[in-house]
């Protein structure tokens, strides 16, 4: 004899507990033509104010962590720009304690004609100009620039103009660090 198992549940057997916990969430449930009681109403609104204050608390701290993100970087971009600038001058006073050194190479050329000299002059203003320092050039009958240039003398000659260049300026990252000594002429 075979046993077949039948797909009917058998006498005193007990019903399917999912179906029992459908049909108990059905009953919870009103229908949709039904209106929903006051205490229902109120079960709903509840869930839906706490949702919108903390959708309101959210959006708060979003914009507070935004602010304080743009402030972060605010202050961080200055200070990069602080240590740039820091860095661009802090050679500063040693370069203008070696100007006048500079200046007596160049002396020392124009009197005496030693390669050995002019090579050194050269390697000097090559490490000065790897430090940013460039000279201001300066050329003769050019209009007289305040900003770039000191008069230091005039003689008969068109007005406004450089006449000669006595001792050359520089800047330093495109700051003016010491100005030419020109003479400049003017009007007889």
């Amino acid at each position: 004899m075979t046993n077949k198992r039948s797909n009917q549940p058998k006498s005193g057997v007990q019903p399917d507990k999912n179906k029992q916990t459908e049909q108990t969430n059905q009953n919870d449930r009103p229908a949709s033509n039904q209106p929903m009681s006051d205490q229902q109403v109120s079960d709903q609104q509840v869930p839906d104010q706490q949702l919108s204050e903390l959708q309101q608390a959210l959006q708060q701290k979003d914009e507070a962590y935004r602010r304080a993100l743009a402030d972060y970087q605010n202050q961080r971009r200055q200070f990069e720009q602080e240590k740039a600038r820091i860095i661009q001058f802090a050679s500063l006073s040693m370069i203008e304690e070696l100007l006048p050194t500079l200046d007596h190479l160049e002396m020392a050329i124009k009197h005496v004609a030693d390669p050995a000299i002019q090579m050194v002059r050269d390697e000097f203003v090559r490490v000065l100009h790897q430090h940013g320092l460039e000279p201001i050039e300066i050329k003769p009958n050019s209009d007289f620039d305040h900003n770039l240039m000191e008069a230091i003398d005039t003689k008969p000659g068109s007005a406004g103009k450089v006449l000669e260049v006595v001792q050359t300026g520089y800047q330093l990252n495109g700051v003016v660090i010491r100005h030419a000594k020109v003479i400049v002429g003017k009007e007889k």
